[in-house]
């Protein structure tokens, strides 16, 4: 019986006499134990009493939070002077304020990125008009079509058909079943959004445990039933060898024994344990029966359980890792892009090829190792001459068959491939290659056919603008092929045919869908990032921040990097990424600078980082739809997380100093950033 929260308790005790009072689950206690568990009674109605005044904590601390702490971080905007920076307390006022606001989310992050647009007027650092103007920035634009693609995608269900095509293709076995969730959630998590990604393959993740739940306790019934009828054969000399089918001993169509049980027979009522599925006469189900409890998913050594464990976390973990690889796909990247243009005006930016170059290595690297680790952790086939040899786990004779149903017939119901499922993935392909080759830096990219601007020596088409022109023609081009006009013989238009008024197929994308599904939220939220890194910058609260650091100058330029990243992966726990890199890339790129070194060096980590929200159900999105699905607690997450933040911290570090530096020149001081600090930081 699920245990009810304590709400629910106390509504189940009020009124009822006190020698009445149930236990915990629900029993009486015997009479004599009563005098003994006094203490503890008396406890229990303290609790039960003091419940109505946690209920009303709970419902008022968001209010209490949202009023007192503007008033109690008034010293910082009026003790807090600086003759070089006379901006710096407002700015600092309304950094820390949104900060806690998005910690506590007292109020809904949305309605807290809507802040500057009322603060930093009234404070005097930034113009109404220049603040609005941030939130909606070529790179948000960039940020708006990536999304319009996904939403494209969702709608014909193309991550779908792909997700179960690739879990099809790795194999049903446990690690390769593993294997199969993860790359499917890192691919798909690069081009649609982490939360989306994770609600649609824990789902799948979700139905196949469930299958494989009850088709392997069958095998595991059935072959105890055997064993104490027959003394442990195990069904040898019962059951036919591997593959016959029972051919010859069933009537044909005899998978239901029609004619030889009683109706509804075909679920062997009597015969097998009550909830059985139908009989199961494929050679993976005789082989579970052979090899008994020890060969069963459920058995009782925790084999099952270790399963669930490690596909939800496989997909979740994956899915925050994946939007690495690409400029869209998570906010910290696009704040990245955006930073290193609004601070360093002369610099030559991030383009979506240089970062292609550098994510998907990295994502591929960080999956692979990821997978190894939930593996040896959570799977049974993994390792097993280590496992034996080390903690005496014996080995487990897995059948994949029941799996590799579930997902096939997931796949069936997809039907075949659309023609719309064609064009959005031609499109999609389209736009992947047109960014990747508009500027690759090696050599000159197709934006040089156009015009550039004379000072900034930079061309005016953009990513934006690829991704603009794409979705665009989605919202053009028809779902159904066109066909001839008119039917062959016949004088009125074909119904199939996109230029029939009436009969018109739907278009790939229609504004309905896009405002139905696209999370508008994250774009109110990327944007308060911007006007806030604008903020920091004008005010000199950057600069002032990267003086103060400036002790980390003795320190070699791998430890600083190192210690860094530990910092944010350390603080996305408790704040959502796209606020963690809000906060620490303007701080960074102001440090970098005053210890000489690439902006960049120390900007990357930190916005890699912010997505390793690995330990806490409420770090992000995905941690807590895995855990709504009650295969894992908190420790769980915590212990596994713990160390994925360890060894993904060590790989980030190693990529950055070595693919890294040739991609991004990260080896040389840029006398862009020198000229920049020396324009916009006052130096005392």
């Amino acid at each position: 019986m699920r245990r009810g929260t304590s709400a629910d308790r106390v509504d189940l005790l009020e009124g009822t006499p006190r020698d009445a009072v149930p236990d915990e689950y629900g029993a009486h206690e015997p009479e004599g134990a009563s005098v003994l568990k006094t203490g503890s009674s008396c406890c229990r109605r303290c609790a039960i009493r003091s419940e109505p005044v946690m209920r009303h904590v709970r419902s008022w601390w968001k209010s209490v939070v949202v009023v007192l702490t503007p008033v109690l971080l008034l010293p910082i905007l009026l003790l807090w002077k600086d003759q070089s920076y006379p901006n710096i307390s407002a700015a600092g006022y309304i950094m820390v304020l949104m900060a806690v606001y998005w910690i506590t989310e007292a109020i809904p992050l949305v309605v807290t990125s809507l802040l500057p647009l009322i603060l930093l007027p009234a404070l005097g650092v930034l113009t109404a008009k220049l603040a609005a103007v941030r939130y909606l920035t070529d790179t948000n634009m960039l940020f708006l079509g990536g999304l319009m693609m996904a939403v494209a995608i969702e709608k014909w269900d193309l991550h779908r058909r792909i997700a179960l095509r690739l879990l099809l293709l790795v194999g049903s076995r446990p690690r390769w079943l593993l294997l199969g969730f993860m790359l499917s959630s890192a691919f798909l998590s690069m081009w649609i959004s982490n939360t989306a990604t994770a609600a649609m393959m824990l789902s799948i993740a979700h139905a196949v445990l469930q299958e494989l739940k009850g088709r392997t306790e069958v095998a595991t019934s059935f072959s105890h039933s055997v064993d104490s009828a027959s003394g442990g054969s195990h069904l040898e000399g019962v059951l036919p060898s591997e593959g016959s089918h029972l051919e010859g001993v069933l009537p044909s169509g005899g998978s239901h024994l029609e004619g030889v049980l009683p109706s509804g027979g075909s679920h062997l009522e009597g015969v097998l344990p009550s909830g059985g599925s139908h009989l199961a006469t494929t050679s993976e189900t005789r082989v579970a029966a052979r090899n008994g409890p020890r060969g069963s998913l459920v058995a009782s050594d925790g084999t099952f359980d270790r399963l669930c464990k490690g596909l939800m976390l496989g997909v979740t973990y994956s899915a925050n890792i994946g939007g690495i690889g690409t400029l869209t796909g998570t906010g910290p990247n696009l704040l990245l892009r955006e930073n290193a243009v609004s601070l360093f005006p002369d610099s030559p930016g991030i383009s979506y090829g240089s970062w292609f170059l550098f994510g998907v290595p990295m994502v591929t690297l960080i999956t692979f190792c990821s997978w190894l680790y939930l593996s040896a952790l959570f799977c049974d086939d993994s390792f097993q001459w280590c496992k034996w040899k080390l903690i005496k786990r014996p080995p487990h004779n897995f059948s994949g068959g029941f799996t590799r149903g579930v997902i096939q017939r997931q796949y069936n119901a997809l039907g075949p491939i659309r023609w719309a499922e064609v064009l959005v993935l031609l499109f999609q392909l389209a736009l992947i290659i047109l960014w990747v080759l508009r500027d690759p830096k090696v050599f000159p990219g197709w934006a040089s056919l156009f015009s550039t601007d004379s000072k900034t020596k930079e061309s005016y088409v953009s990513d934006a603008t690829i991704a603009l022109f794409v979705v665009f023609l989605l919202f053009v081009v028809p779902s159904q092929p066109c066909c001839h006009p008119f039917k062959r013989g016949s004088a009125s238009p074909s119904p199939r045919c996109s230029l029939n008024g009436v009969g018109s197929s739907p278009k790939l994308l229609d504004w309905d869908t896009v405002q139905r599904k696209l999370p508008w939220n994250v774009v109110i939220l990327l944007g308060a990032g911007f006007v806030l890194a604008e903020a920091s910058k004008v005010s000199g609260l950057t600069c002032w921040l990267g003086s103060k650091l400036l002790g980390l100058q003795s320190l070699p330029p791998v430890s600083i990097a190192l210690l860094i990243t530990i910092l944010v992966a350390m603080v996305t726990e408790v704040l959502s990424n796209t606020a963690t890199a809000t906060l620490f890339l303007p701080v960074v790129a102001s440090l970098a600078v005053s210890l000489q070194l690439h902006p960049l060096y120390l900007m990357i980590p930190v916005t890699v980082a912010s997505s390793f929200a690995f330990m806490l159900p409420i770090a992000t999105p995905p941690n807590a739809i895995a855990f709504s699905y009650k295969y894992i607690k908190v420790f769980d997450m915590v212990r596994t997380g713990f160390l994925m933040n360890i060894f993904t911290i060590l790989v980030v570090t190693m990529v950055l100093n070595t693919i890294a530096i040739p991609i991004f020149d990260l080896g040389v001081f840029p006398k862009w950033a020198n000229q920049t600090n020396n324009a916009t930081c006052v130096t005392s």
